[in-house]
């Protein structure tokens, strides 16, 4: 089936948060999504916002993805920190000079483990930090400053063919879908709706496709928090 690339408008693809899906790829089961609010702003220095949740919906990152830990509006320069940990010691201080505010500082690393997310949000006395994930072939650690706005504008990959919750629904006939409590729902050919693990009565075995289009505003009728689905097709 190859790959279809999406038009501008965004999709609500993640709890309260917008995004382009600009390419789903229907061979390797995958969704490329570009934050609405990176896209829009200044395509040299953007600034990630918040950080991607998945939560229970039927998403899960591919391996192609890297993270992007940013550490913004520091405080304390490099020179003054105390060098008592590994995360401190072996990190690459270049700050992004776009997003400097007077003496403070922002910083950005690619790959840190929550722990030395830790240390070095300690150590720089930051105001605020957010991890973004990018395309892994389009940032490199040593070059992550110059990259970094590059890669945030080109987006990241969510692969759908682990959404295992989905899978029965899909099967007996249904569509899954996501509410606002992000629960997942079971919709059936005879208007049912199952949110208790219980599944469609007919059992076919059916296609998967994303459902962008006309599941997007079938679904944005019901007031359901993601829009985006899985669809059952014949």
């Amino acid at each position: 089936m190859g790959n279809r690339t999406i038009g501008p408008d965004p999709v609500r693809a993640v709890p309260g948060d917008n995004y382009f899906v600009t390419d789903i790829n229907y061979d390797n089961e995958t969704l490329t999504l570009v934050d609405v609010d990176i896209a829009i702003a200044s395509q040299e220095c953007p600034r990630a916002s918040h950080n991607l949740t998945l939560g229970s919906l039927p998403l899960a990152y591919n391996s192609a993805n890297v993270n992007l830990t940013f550490l913004f509006n520091c405080t304390t320069p490099v020179v003054g920190i105390h060098a008592d940990s590994v995360a401190i010691i072996s990190a690459n201080f270049v700050a992004i000079g776009c997003l400097r505010s007077g003496d403070n500082q922002s910083y950005v690393f690619v790959n840190k483990s929550p722990e030395e997310v830790a240390a070095l949000d300690k150590g720089l006395d930051c105001e605020d930090t957010e991890v973004a994930p990018v395309k892994r072939t389009n940032v490199t650690a040593g070059n992550v400053v110059e990259e970094f706005a590059g890669a945030m504008n080109e987006g990241f990959v969510l692969d759908w063919e682990k959404a295992k919750e989905c899978g029965e629904c899909e099967h007996s006939g249904g569509r899954c879908a996501v509410n606002e409590k992000e629960q997942l729902l079971c919709y059936c050919d005879d208007e049912s709706i199952h949110n208790d693990g219980s599944f469609c009565e007919r059992n076919k075995k059916i296609g998967l496709k994303v459902g962008i289009g006309n599941c997007f505003k079938t679904l944005s009728s019901t007031s359901l928090h993601s829009p985006l689905q899985f669809c059952a097709t014949s």
